[in-house]
């Protein structure tokens, strides 16, 4: 079974159900609170929770995620409270990722500086001044 897990993903969008993949786990507090089945079609999963509980209940449920997904977790206009890609957050995703995942993510989100460990952000300092 192949499943997308779109964290911080805002309100679902006609094209996700033609999206190549059996599951498609869409988690954002604009979501009627808990688990529903969006109308349209019975593969997006609408999870209303915070990102954190979200790991849970997909650990719980034994979904393993094929494709990660965030492109705008609002921390600056949205009421995101934490950094999705940052190492807390993803570290604790990582417990529900397949041994090899896809990962789409905006990066210029963070701005230049972004990456996911120190090490890239101290090569990315040399290497962009």
């Amino acid at each position: 079974m192949k499943t997308l897990v779109y964290f911080a993903s805002g309100e679902p969008k006609q094209f996700y159900k033609e999206l190549d993949y059996d599951e498609i786990y869409l988690v954002d507090y604009c979501f009627e609170k808990g688990e529903n089945r969006w109308a349209e079609s019975d593969k997006v999963i609408l999870l209303g929770m915070d990102c954190l509980e979200a790991v849970d209940w997909l650990k719980n449920k034994g979904v393993q995620v094929d494709c990660f997904v965030s492109l705008n977790e609002g921390l600056v206009d949205g009421g995101g409270k934490y950094a999705i890609h940052g190492d807390p957050f993803f570290g604790y995703a990582m417990q529900i990722m397949k041994g090899e995942y896809l990962h789409i993510m905006n990066p210029n989100y963070y701005g230049v500086f972004f990456c996911l460990n120190p090490y890239h952000r101290f090569r990315n300092r040399i290497t962009m001044d």
